[in-house]
């Protein structure tokens, strides 16, 4: 466990840095082992949903493999890579207080004295509507021939 932390704290090594750049797999698959957990213990901690922290770190290292290039060594790997998750945690959290406001806005006003309308829940399929859409393009553009 003492060489576990102590490994993480060691700078970052000119050689892994290449294999990183150069897209070694093997690689890649250290760096998630080593830096995964914590990174996703802190991203749970902001966003409070284990499914989301998930995505978020996933997120984090795909960002990381894309900027690999532009790591200029300044910091420890791991540092580097708490900030992108960490930000990616805030951009998500940010995303999803604007979806809110929206969906608030939205949202149907109930008259005084009546409950507040349920909003729908769950994803609405983007072709339920297409023949909806059809039908009033159809009836529209066939209109002038009937007359």
């Amino acid at each position: 466990m003492a060489a576990n932390l102590y490994k993480r704290y060691v700078e970052t090594s000119p050689d892994i840095l290449q294999q990183l750049r150069s897209g070694d797999e093997s690689a890649w698959r250290d760096l998630h082992r080593e830096h995964y957990p914590r990174l996703w213990s802190s991203v749970q901690r902001i966003l409070n949903n284990p499914t989301l922290a998930d995505d978020v770190v996933q997120e984090a290292f795909i960002k990381a493999h894309r900027d690999i290039r532009r790591f200029a060594g300044q910091s420890q790997l791991g540092t580097w890579l708490y900030r992108i998750a960490i930000n990616q945690a805030l951009d998500t959290v940010r995303k999803t207080q604007r979806t809110g406001r929206w969906l608030s806005f939205f949202a149907p006003v109930a008259a005084e004295g009546e409950n507040q309308p349920a909003i729908p829940e769950g994803r609405v399929d983007p072709i339920a509507s297409l023949g909806l859409e059809h039908a009033e393009l159809r009836e529209t553009i066939s209109r002038p021939w009937r007359n």
